[in-house]
C-alpha cells in the first residue's frame, strides 16, 4: 500500500475505510527517528490481536516460505 500524504491531510484520514490496526501501526512508525528500530513485537502483537478479534475461528499457523522452484517441472 503506497501512501501519499498531502501536507494538510491528517494521518488518521489516510486510513479511513481500513481496519484500525493499520493506523495503530502507522502511529508507532511515524515518530521513530531514522536510526531507531521499530518495535516488531508490538507490531506483530497488534496485527495478531486484530486478526484474532475479527476472525476468532481461524488459525494463522506457521507459514513456510514459498520456494519459487517448487512448481517447476523436474
Amino acid at each position: 500500500m503506497l501512501l501519499i500524504r498531502n501536507k494538510n491531510m491528517k494521518p488518521k484520514d489516510i486510513f479511513i475505510g481500513y481496519p484500525s490496526v493499520f493506523y495503530k501501526v502507522f502511529q508507532h512508525l511515524e515518530f521513530l527517528a531514522y536510526s531507531e528500530i521499530p518495535d516488531y513485537g508490538f507490531i506483530k502483537e497488534t496485527i495478531l490481536n486484530s486478526f484474532n478479534a475479527n476472525f476468532p475461528n481461524k488459525i494463522l499457523g506457521n507459514w513456510k516460505p514459498i520456494n519459487k522452484f517448487d512448481n517447476e517441472v523436474k
